[in-house]
Order: structure tokens, then C-alpha cells, then sequence
């Protein structure tokens, strides 16, 4: 209800039909669940070009009041509320985790994009975004996205995180992350780990 109070003054209704709390409702099923745009009508008795534009709409109002929230927090900001498990393990010096998810998209039609975005590790076609989250747990950025054949380093590399890097931070990744070079170029550390072994060491 936080969310819903936060966005809903800004939007303007996109049906009669459907009362803001029904299209927020909506709008989440879609993103949450990857609801089928022909499902959608079907559970909430309005046409398939309502639920796009209801989508679309909100999405957009989201992106605008959602983008103050994702910040890049100063240093002693994080070394403050460190949570205890990660100065235990690692001290105070741990600036983020970074990870990326891959999102399914439908096959393009035309061949260039094809071939960017099929993943061979996915067997798919999809776009690939690398989040950055604080030891604390909040999301400090969002990359773009990119296909799905690029890298986790490449999307590393070319995303902005290592500009902001500080000499001695430390960046912890899936091991899959293969960036010890470039992190080192900032005089940073990487730490590879594997979060299920991570979980079940404690």
C-alpha cells in the first residue's frame, strides 16, 4: 500500500472499467508473474489494448517516482549500518553486490537481434540487466540492458560501476563473475562466491 500510495497520485486512469488499485494490481501480476497479455483481459474483463496501455502507462510513472530511490550511498553511509555477518566475514570494507538476470523475451524476427540476444547458457532468447545492491540490501543502481549473448563482464565493464570504485573497496559476485582485472585497475578487491555455500556456512 506504501507503493501503491506513492505512485497511484500520479497516474491517470487508464479505463473506466478498473478502479487505480485494479491497474496497479495489474501491473504487477505482469511483472511479477509474467502474466500473458491475453490472460490478463480474460481475469479483469477489459480488452487486451486496455491491459497493454495500463501497462505502459504505469510503467512510466513508476521509472519517474522509483528513481530518487536507487542512489549510490556515500561510503560512510554503508560503513555505518554494515550488518554484523558481513563485518565478520569480510570487515567494513564491502561497497556492493552485483549480479545479473536474464528476462525471456520472444524471438526477434530479424537476425541481428536474433543473434544478440539468444543465450547460449539460457537456450533462449533474452536481455540481460545487472543489478548492484548494498550489504544492507537496497538497490544502489540498475544497468541497462543488454542481449543476452554479452557477458556478465562486459556488461561489468561498460555499466559505469567501476567509476565508482574507491581504492579498497571490495566487490562481491557470483563466480561466474570473472572482472578480478578490471576491479583490480581501481585498486579495488573482487570476491567471488557462491551465495548457497555463503548461506549454508552460516
Amino acid at each position: 500500500m506504501v507503493v501503491f500510495e506513492h505512485i497511484s497520485s500520479h497516474v491517470t486512469r487508464q479505463t473506466r472499467e478498473l478502479n487505480r488499485f485494479q491497474e496497479f494490481i495489474i501491473v504487477f501480476m505482469k511483472l511479477r508473474l509474467n502474466a500473458p497479455l491475453q490472460d490478463l483481459p480474460y481475469q479483469f474483463v477489459v480488452s487486451v489494448s486496455t491491459i497493454s496501455r495500463i501497462f505502459s502507462h504505469w510503467i512510466v510513472v513508476m521509472d519517474t517516482r522509483f528513481f530518487r530511490v536507487v542512489y549510490w550511498p556515500e561510503r560512510d553511509q554503508l560503513w555505518r549500518k554494515m550488518p554484523q555477518c558481513f563485518q565478520f566475514a569480510f570487515g567494513k570494507k564491502t561497497t556492493v553486490v552485483i549480479d545479473c538476470f536474464a528476462v525471456f523475451i520472444e524471438r526477434p524476427s530479424n537476425l541481428l537481434p536474433r543473434a544478440q540476444t539468444f543465450s547460449s547458457y539460457k537456450h533462449h532468447n533474452t536481455i540481460k540487466i545487472l543489478v548492484r545492491i548494498t550489504p544492507q540490501g537496497t538497490i544502489s543502481c540498475v544497468s541497462e540492458a543488454w542481449g543476452g549473448s554479452v557477458s556478465d563482464k562486459f556488461i561489468t565493464d561498460n555499466c559505469g560501476l567501476l567509476d565508482k570504485l574507491i581504492p579498497g573497496d571490495m566487490v562481491m559476485a557470483d563466480q561466474g563473475f570473472t572482472i578480478t582485472g578490471s576491479v583490480g585497475l581501481k585498486n579495488a578487491k573482487l570476491v567471488n562466491f557462491s551465495l548457497t555455500q555463503w548461506m549454508w556456512s552460516r
